[in-house]
């Protein structure tokens, strides 16, 4: 299990700094990046369903975990980029053993 940074143009260790930024950030909040990203998927499956129902604090917690390691994990990968040349979100990925290291 492991998270992967996804920006282009960026150095396999400016990589590392920025997975180890999101890292800290899990770390603070007592959180895992499994529950964290559960939590993100949580609250996108809630907006692909036009917010019907309610989102659970739980879910709520931890996508806001996952936002906030995301982040951290831009800022630290890019760090001396423009804002405006640093990627948006959706940058941070989370795979579990087994599956495919994403590219």
């Amino acid at each position: 299990m492991g998270l992967h940074l996804k920006i282009e143009g960026v150095s396999p260790e400016d990589k590392q700094r920025g997975i180890a930024a999101a890292e800290a950030v899990l770390h603070a909040a007592g959180m895992t990046a499994d529950r964290a990203c559960a939590g993100m998927w949580a609250l996108e499956c809630w907006d692909d369903d036009g917010f019907q129902g309610e989102l659970s604090d739980e879910d709520s917690k931890a996508a806001r975990v996952w936002l906030d390691a995301e982040a951290a994990a831009i800022d630290a990968c890019c760090v001396g980029w423009p804002e405006d040349k640093k990627p948006g979100m959706s940058s941070l990925e989370y795979y579990r053993d087994g599956e495919s290291l994403p590219h």
